[in-house]
């Protein structure tokens, strides 16, 4: 009889369990990718949005170095750059640099920078989308239409110097994220 109740007791607790962990909700998209001295992640915070509300996307970059601290150049976007492209449509929003550096920026090792999607864009007037794309950047928050969408984070990276004076040191870009915007 011990052992009757105690097998129950087990099988109610082992329910409990199982439906504790399928209530819990999944972890928030994110995706990552390092290069060894740098790593760049970008997230959001559910794989399913609703296109009438901002989008919160961040990318973090984060120095992993030896040396205690890195003085870094970007452009004038910054050091991370976002692409939304739309994959079951045409849409494409990319950062847009004016090709000019932004001031020199010192990262800790280990602590991570914050980035979120600017409003700089660029378009062509032919371009079916451009009413789309000239309303973007009048927009402090990210929005996109219904549709299945892919973010990537891209880090452009110049050790101690002045960018465009050559090739970053360092670029390192997210696989996609894939996030489905519904109406």
């Amino acid at each position: 009889m011990v052992d009757s109740i105690e097998l129950r007791c087990k099988v109610v607790v082992l329910a409990i369990a199982l439906g504790v962990a399928a209530c819990s909700s999944p972890p928030p998209p994110t995706q990552t990718a390092s290069d060894g001295t740098f790593v760049v992640t970008v997230s959001v915070p559910s794989g399913t949005h609703h296109a009438s509300e901002a989008l919160d996307v961040v990318a973090t970059l984060t120095y992993q170095g030896p040396a205690p601290s890195i003085a870094v150049d970007g452009d004038d976007v910054g050091l991370v750059h976002f692409t939304f492209k739309q994959l079951d449509g045409a849409r494409v929003g990319e950062s847009v640099s004016d090709l000019m550096c932004a001031p020199q920026t010192t990262l800790l090792r280990g602590t991570a920078a914050t980035f979120r999607p600017g409003n700089s864009i660029g378009w062509v007037d032919y371009d079916p989308n451009a009413s789309f794309d000239t309303q973007a950047p009048a927009d402090p928050d990210v929005h996109l239409s219904a549709g299945r969408w892919q973010i990537i984070a891209t880090a452009q990276i110049w050790d101690s110097r002045t960018c465009y004076g050559a090739s970053p040191d360092h670029t390192i870009s997210t696989p996609p994220l894939v996030l489905d915007v519904v109406p």
